[in-house]
């Protein structure tokens, strides 16, 4: 025997289940927010590019820390081989201050026994190439800032889609492209 099901309860006045009116299907939950973007070619493209930035940086500030490191050993040695400070400083191009936490970085170091002319033309190629890498990862990062802000600008990714293309947190993003006009298409 098959269970009868139970009679539903009708309102006297429409005839209709409660909560419901006549002659409409009962609504289920409706999500009222943004409707869902389908995703255009252009934010494929900046998803794309976002990427290799993010990649690009990545190997320039692997290249950077050693280079710095490379550096930093070339300072301590040279100070190890009776330089001054000062005359380092200015064959690197950098602040004083810059060149005592370098030293100060390495304490095992022992002398070389290398010429100061040496330890001077070292410091000063390992000083511009520190100088260049540096460079290019600015010039990376306001790419990429510039790119950020034209597609938040232009609405083609939201601030979590960009920071999940650009590795960055949505806080940096809005940090980062604030005050950035976009420059039209990214």
């Amino acid at each position: 025997m098959a269970a009868e099901p139970a009679p539903q309860v009708r309102d006297a006045a429409s005839g209709a289940a409660p909560g419901f009116r006549r002659g409409t299907a009962p609504r289920l939950y409706t999500y009222r927010g943004h409707p869902d973007r389908e995703p255009s070619d252009r934010s494929a493209d900046v998803r794309a590019k976002l990427g290799e930035q993010k990649t690009l940086l990545a190997f320039r500030s692997s290249r950077l820390r050693a280079l710095s490191a490379k550096f930093n050993q070339h300072v301590a040695q040279a100070l190890c081989d009776g330089l001054k400070m000062t005359a380092i400083a200015k064959a690197a191009g950098m602040p004083l201050g810059a060149i005592r936490s370098a030293a100060v970085s390495l304490d095992d170091v022992q002398p070389s026994g290398g010429s100061a002319d040496e330890h001077l033309r070292g410091i000063t190629q390992l000083g511009n190439e520190l100088k260049a890498a540096d460079g290019d990862r600015a010039v990376l990062e306001r790419n990429r800032a510039r790119l950020l802000a034209s597609a938040r600008a232009l609405g083609l990714l939201d601030d979590y889609e960009l920071a999940s293309a650009s590795g960055l947190k949505h806080e940096e993003i809005r940090k980062l492209t604030r005050g950035l006009r976009g420059a039209g298409r990214p």
